[in-house]
């Protein structure tokens, strides 16, 4: 039986049969491979308004990787929420909490940007309260 091997981020990857460690396909800034909101206590008080649920499918940029050229990022300690483009002279630092828009799905992260129209963050329309009907 293999023993596992412990990542950067505590988690453990078994070894294939063949003796080589198991590895997910990354990209620079890849936050598939991050720590999540939730494993954070800066991004759980600043999004105090998320479910446990929900800051645990927030990933976060791990710190020392470089954003990717072109993506789309928010920095969740930027007070102004505004969307980032990835540039190759851009790294994640302990000053930012970078979410890649590709890690999450559009209603998280229309949250976190702000919005808070049903139709955008995935929920269902509140019912009319003003219509009668008859």
């Amino acid at each position: 039986m293999s023993t596992p091997r412990t990542t950067a981020y505590g988690d453990q990857q078994p070894e294939a049969p063949d003796g080589e460690l198991r590895t997910r396909r990354t990209a620079p800034g890849d936050a598939q491979d991050g720590p999540t909101a939730f494993d954070s206590k800066t991004a759980h008080a600043r999004l105090d308004g998320f479910t446990d649920d929900e800051l645990k499918q927030i990933t976060l940029v791990p710190e020392g990787s470089q954003l990717e050229q072109g993506a789309t990022y928010l920095d969740l300690l930027d007070p102004t929420g505004g969307e980032i483009v990835g540039t190759t002279d851009l790294v994640a630092d302990d000053a930012h909490l970078y979410v890649a828009k590709r890690a999450v799905d559009f209603g998280l992260w229309n949250r976190l940007r702000g919005v808070d129209d049903p139709d955008r963050l995935n929920q269902p329309n509140a019912p009319d309260q003003g219509e009668g009907t008859g």
